[in-house]
């Protein structure tokens, strides 16, 4: 089925296909010449790890329309995907972590995994103490070791590993901007 799935794509068009593989599907992802890019780290907090982690709401605000291009543009530098299609119907959910008028980082709080973007390792740790104040998983890419350390100082514990895998060309990216990733069915 996933053979057929990518033989039906417009290459011209979708050069680069993601998904997300579980241990079970990743002998069949490598086989069709699927290549991994990383693993992502699926963390949740424990019964005895539910304390609030406080966060600072000087900086986050609500999405205003013209935040639109700066968020498309980090997401881009982030996962070198054009997510327009994927994203904008659910931008007026967002959060932005915004200061001195630049956008540093933002929050989808209602699609997939709940994705954050941020770009630098403060921004994204207060996006995440945000996101941690209401709910209790993430995950992180392991390329983004400043995520990882601070959900492990606040508790969170690994319970799944799954893989980034990629068939075609490979893209400019920087997962250290991610901080949550949207899922595995959306990018």
């Amino acid at each position: 089925m996933t053979k057929e799935l990518i033989r039906q794509l417009d290459n011209r068009v979708y050069k680069t296909v993601y998904l997300d593989a579980t241990t079970e599907g990743y002998p069949m992802y490598t086989k069709l010449g699927f290549v991994v890019e990383d693993d992502y780290i699926h963390l949740q907090r424990t019964l005895q790890t539910e304390e609030i982690i406080h966060f600072d709401p000087s900086f986050i605000r609500p999405f205003q329309p013209q935040d639109f291009h700066p968020l498309f543009h980090l997401d881009f530098k982030a996962t070198g995907e054009y997510r327009k299609g994927i994203f904008s119907e659910w931008l007026k959910e967002a959060y932005v972590f915004e200061d001195n008028g630049i956008i540093e980082g933002f929050y989808l709080p209602h699609i997939g995994n709940r994705p954050i973007i941020a770009r630098s390792r403060p921004v994204g740790r207060e996006l995440l103490k945000y996101h941690l104040s209401r709910h209790t998983n993430v995950v992180v890419p392991s390329q983004n070791e400043a995520a990882l350390t601070f959900l492990e100082q606040n508790h969170l514990q690994a319970f799944r590993w799954t893989k980034k895998m990629r068939l075609g060309p490979e893209r400019t990216h920087n997962l250290g901007m991610l901080f949550n990733r949207v899922s595995g069915q959306l990018g």
